[in-house]
Formats: C-alpha cells, structure tokens, sequence
C-alpha cells in the first residue's frame, strides 16, 4: 500500500490542467525484497496507468516514469 497523501500532496494535484500527484511504496516493499538488493541499480522505470472516464468512454492512459 502507497503512504497515504497529505494536503501537500493534493494541493499539487489538479486533473483539470493534467497534473496528478501520487506517491509509491519504497521500491523493496513493491518487490519484496532487502533495500540492499537494489544498491547496483542506477535507475528504475515504471509505467503507470490510469483508467479514466473521458465522455462516455473508459480510457486506459499509460505514462513511463
């Protein structure tokens, strides 16, 4: 489970013009494994997808983080 957003967090969000503020897991608890395990990588990617009502249509929308 994501940490729970704050006021901040909500603040910086505003779908209306496209922003959307989020927040992940540390990346050992997305995957299950010791902190350590990731100390020679130097980058991560991750794809997030959002299924949004746009008119009467539902749309997968995908951004590469």
């Amino acid at each position: 489970m994501a940490p729970q957003l704050t006021l901040d967090d909500s603040f910086q969000s505003n779908t209306a013009a496209g922003m959307l503020s989020y927040r992940l897991p540390s990346i050992d608890k997305i995957f299950g494994l010791p902190r350590d395990h990731f100390a020679h990588m130097g980058y991560l990617g991750f794809t997030l997808s959002i299924r949004a009502l746009i008119g009467n249509e539902l749309k997968d929308l995908e951004c590469e983080l």
